[in-house]
């Protein structure tokens, strides 16, 4: 399915199960099978709504710089909303996504019950993390002028906090490869150029990020870069009602690295939640059976 945004491109989503609604918004080179653990899982008991942003397939890519940038991932996913007139849901971001829902979230207000943010982003802390950051991403933008996305998607995760996703989950590795690999180079490219290059430095954004009300919680792997750690560290300071969760033996796409403990963390994040705008105290045993009990 699909909804039109309002500078006319086709954003794609996907919608499974009924109950309360969650929506997911994907890392940079992933689209909407990114969500496939989570949605099989959470699917059972609530309504998931899996999109994929703009300039990934399949969703609309435009060759044209003036169509991207994070400000219009963040409207992307605020439209998103309108056109599904959603009242009242839970967000759930990764990597560039976890950014965009972060950012959404204080434009959406008081629509946000929860946030979830795996791998949060970081803008880089000195000048030699961003001439590394920027290096990384030259290396990248070559392979794709290179028409060659394996290489790219190499060049771009080959790197210490994906070590033991490469490694150690070759299949979810493959997994993410595929994806990253379906995506039409002009769109990874744009993105990279317009979006990835300056990641946000959310210190700067502190006073906005205060007014976010909704329980956050930040999910990160103890593999990933100082950078990231520091930035997650900082919104659980700053956002009001945040929790930070840190797992072992994973790096940045925690969700892909980790799904079974992820997946739990995530369903008691948006269940506690609930259970408490409905009055009651325990979980069901067919929940416990369904969602705390599985891998």
């Amino acid at each position: 399915m699909f909804i039109r945004t309002s500078d006319g491109l086709d954003l794609q989503f996907r919608e499974v199960g009924r109950g309360p609604t969650i929506v997911f918004s994907h890392e940079f080179g992933g689209n909407h099978a990114s969500w496939e653990k989570q949605i099989e899982r959470l699917a059972t008991t609530h309504r998931c709504i899996a999109y994929t942003a703009r300039g990934f397939s399949p969703s609309t890519t435009s060759g044209q710089e003036t169509y991207y940038g994070r400000h219009m991932l963040v409207r992307d996913l605020v439209e998103l909303v309108e056109n599904l007139k959603l009242e009242r849901f839970h967000l759930v971001g990764a990597g560039m996504g976890a950014a965009t829902s972060l950012l959404a979230a204080e434009l959406l207000g008081d629509k946000v019950k929860t946030i979830t943010l795996a791998g949060c982003p970081a803008g880089p802390l000195s000048q030699l993390e961003l001439f590394e950051h920027r290096s990384r991403i030259r290396q990248v933008l070559l392979a794709m002028e290179q028409k060659d996305p394996a290489l790219a998607s190499w060049t771009l995760w080959n790197d210490r906090p994906d070590e033991r996703l490469i490694g150690e989950k070759a299949a979810w590795w493959r997994k993410y490869r595929g994806i990253f690999e379906q995506h039409d180079t002009a769109g990874l490219a744009l993105t990279l150029k317009r979006v990835e290059w300056d990641v946000p430095d959310f210190k700067h954004l502190e006073r906005r990020l205060r007014h976010i009300e909704a329980p956050t919680l930040l999910v990160s792997g103890d593999d990933d870069r100082h950078a990231a750690h520091m930035t997650a560290a900082h919104l659980a300071r700053v956002l009001p009602f945040a929790k930070l969760v840190k797992l072992s033996r994973c790096g940045r796409l925690v969700h892909f690295e980790q799904p079974a403990v992820f997946n739990k963390l995530l369903w008691q994040h948006v269940r506690t939640l609930e259970l408490r705008e409905n009055g009651q105290r325990h979980y069901s045993k067919l929940e416990l059976s369904l969602n705390l009990e599985s891998s």
